[in-house]
């Protein structure tokens, strides 16, 4: 314990200056405040009593020395964001598988017997007897192939008042009215089809060309050009050629049939025309005053042919349908059956059963329904008013009027069968 600090010099009490003492507390204080200056941590006597007040309290607070600033921590790399994975596809349910129908067997029995029909070499029943069976597993198909060997029978044609036929060797040969020079045939060579207009005859070659012969006032006959085709057909004074991509050439119609396409067949009019599209639905442009282009609704038709004023179309079962001038019985074909070849004339229609004989409708004035001779016909086409078939020896019959000698045809020989090339 530190001793009690006093003046320099001794004082004799009473003299000099007054004396001060200082208190035990005032001392302890001062004790203290001279160790913490100093650093030495005070030390008190036992039994002392501790001062009360604190230094904080007496003396203002020493400034405390700033420590240095601590460096920020570098930061850390935020991690690149880790690819969301592409959600993964949903699989499609899997489509319930429609329900099989059930076996009809009639319609099997039915379509063994169309194959059985195929096999003994019967087309054309066959042809028919897929038809009948429409959707039936793949008889459309089957029936359409068959038609297309079947249907096509451009041996032999009618006009007005003429008439021309395909003769085996690829010529041709011609009768009736020769005013405009339509039966001048006799150097066309390498044929493959023949067909006769009203006043014009046209001819197919087999290298896709066409000839012409006859009236050309409306320039039916211009077909030099003409290139590609596979079907012809004349009709008044228009020439119709079906070419290869199934579109139409056309010469003297007065109406365009340049958006016609798919086409497998076509017929021409008197003022109007028919095209078969492949999915056996008919086309139909120009006149329609009696109502003969009115075919939008026909389907799994097989042939089309045009007259002067109705349109007839043969169906894969072998029935018929006609629409056109009704008055004289032309288009009342309902109730034929087997049939595998139709023609249209001016005031009759014409069908071809599969047996052999003939089926006709309308106006009989001139006997044109009536094939003269036995043999069963192969071939038949109606003119204006007269009829000329084909028979199954290569002969020709033809009835009805025959005024400029357009039936005069019992001398034709060797004419093709219909569906066979010609013979070199």
């Amino acid at each position: 314990m530190l001793p009690a600090v006093t003046g320099g010099k001794k004082r004799t009490p009473g003299r000099g200056r007054p004396r001060f003492t200082l208190s035990a507390a005032a001392l302890s204080l001062a004790v203290l405040l001279l160790a913490q200056g100093c650093g030495i941590p005070a030390v008190f006597a036992p039994g002392e009593r501790t001062p009360t007040a604190s230094p904080a309290a007496i003396l203002p607070d020493r400034p405390s020395e700033t420590p240095a600033p601590t460096e920020p921590p570098a930061p850390t790399e935020t991690p690149a964001p880790t690819e969301t994975p592409a959600p993964t596809e949903t699989p499609a349910p899997a489509e319930t598988p429609e329900p099989t129908a059930a076996p009809d067997p009639e319609k099997r029995s039915a379509y063994e017997r169309a194959e059985a029909l195929l096999a003994a070499g019967d087309r054309a029943r066959a042809a028919m007897a897929f038809g009948a069976l429409g959707d039936y597993e793949d008889a459309r198909e089957r029936s359409f192939a068959l038609w297309e060997g079947l249907a096509e029978r451009l041996v032999i044609s009618a006009g007005e008042s003429h008439c021309v036929a395909l003769l085996s060797d690829g010529t041709a040969v011609a009768a009736g009215v020769d005013f405009e020079g339509q039966c001048d045939v006799e150097d066309w060579t390498d044929l493959t089809a023949v067909s006769a207009g009203s006043l014009h005859t046209v001819g197919l070659r087999t290298d896709g060309t066409v000839t012409a012969a006859g009236n050309n006032s409306a320039g039916q006959c211009e077909v030099s050009g003409w290139t590609d085709i596979v079907s012809v057909s004349a009709g008044g004074n228009q020439t119709l050629g079906l070419r290869s991509d199934g579109t139409v050439a056309a010469l003297g119609t007065g109406y365009d049939l340049s958006g016609w396409t798919d086409m497998v067949a076509v017929a021409a009019g008197v003022g109007f025309a028919l095209g078969l599209r492949a999915d056996g639905t008919v086309a139909a442009a120009g006149s329609n005053n009696v109502g003969q282009c009115d075919v939008s609704g026909w389907t799994d038709i097989v042939a089309v042919a045009a007259g002067w004023n109705q349109s007839v179309g043969l169906r894969a079962d072998g029935t018929v349908k006609a629409t056109g001038f009704a008055n004289v019985g032309l288009v009342s074909v309902s109730t034929w059956r087997e049939i595998t070849a139709i023609s249209a004339g001016e005031i009759h229609t014409l069908g071809l059963r599969a047996n052999g004989t003939v089926a006709a409708s309308g106006e009989n004035l001139y006997g044109q329904f009536s094939i003269p001779g036995r043999g069963r016909i192969v071939a038949v086409a109606a003119g204006a008013n007269f009829t000329v078939a084909v028979k199954e020896d290569g002969t020709a019959a033809a009835s009805g009027y025959n005024l400029f000698g357009q039936c005069d045809v019992s001398g034709w020989r060797d004419i093709r069968m219909p569906g066979v090339a010609a013979r070199r």
